[in-house]
């Protein structure tokens, strides 16, 4: 196993753990998330003996309104913890799976359904392609992506204490456009839209970002605990705007069809 391949699966593991301690508060912090996934489920049109994967799927917070538009659904997601959220009633199927080795035959869904997910994985364009395989023909994706410019205010805050990276690393708008345009889909929705979350506390725009499990980074950061008197400094470099203190996502939606 090469050094790359056991950070990858390490950071699986990470990333696992992560979202599985996250599970039972998701749905409460995950208000932008929700947004982000209304507008998507909006560009659905419901079909009969319709199979749709959920792909990153969490506790199933979109379960219940893709149950109306398909037949049947599939829930996958890497944390078994999220998954176990959902009730059975909700989903035909639930997939412990990472995203980046889909477990699929091909031409396998009629959609895909991918909400605040997808950021997640080693090669966005080589998960498009595997989206491509398992579609059948006419199928389509509806996707979305956390792009660079995102948790700015995270980032800077720590920047109060350190010059390391504290947040992943994410898409440029135009990397993500570009490797739909380059993909074998025929691209039908392409745009970015900035959603923010404001909270009344730096320490609740933090632990919001717990909450969703979305604190796992890709980066190096070093082990052992942050002291309450450093942290406490971070939070003061936390920037506010007329006492609201905003958590900022810049989000990728896609519709891709083959």
């Amino acid at each position: 196993m090469t050094a790359n391949l056991e950070h990858t699966t390490h950071f699986k593991r990470l990333a696992a753990d992560k979202f599985s301690k996250a599970a039972l508060q998701y749905q409460e912090f995950a208000l932008v998330q929700q947004q982000s996934a209304d507008y998507l489920i909006s560009q659905i049109s419901p079909r009969s003996n319709a199979i749709c994967l959920d792909l990153g799927a969490g506790p199933g917070v979109n379960s219940r309104a893709l149950k109306k538009l398909f037949t049947r659904v599939i829930a996958l997601d890497l944390s078994a913890h999220m998954l176990a959220q959902i009730p059975a009633s909700l989903v035909d199927f639930k997939c412990c799976a990472d995203m980046d080795a889909l477990p699929f035959q091909p031409n396998s869904f009629d959609a895909v359904f991918s909400n605040f997910a997808s950021q997640w994985s080693q090669d966005f364009a080589t998960l498009l392609s595997q989206l491509h395989q398992t579609l059948k023909p006419g199928g389509r994706v509806y996707l979305t992506n956390v792009l660079a410019g995102s948790l700015a205010e995270i980032a800077q805050a720590w920047q109060a204490i350190d010059n390391q990276k504290h947040i992943n690393s994410f898409l440029l708008y135009d990397e993500f456009k570009d490797i739909a345009d380059h993909s074998s889909f025929k691209v039908i929705e392409l745009h970015r839209k900035l959603h923010q979350q404001g909270f009344a506390t730096a320490l609740e725009a933090f632990k919001s970002i717990k909450a969703i499990g979305a604190n796992t980074k890709m980066a190096h950061q070093p082990t052992g605990l942050l002291g309450k008197k450093a942290f406490q400094t971070v939070l003061s470099a936390y920037p506010h705007q007329q006492g609201e203190f905003y958590v900022s996502y810049y989000v990728g939606y896609m519709v891709l069809e083959k």
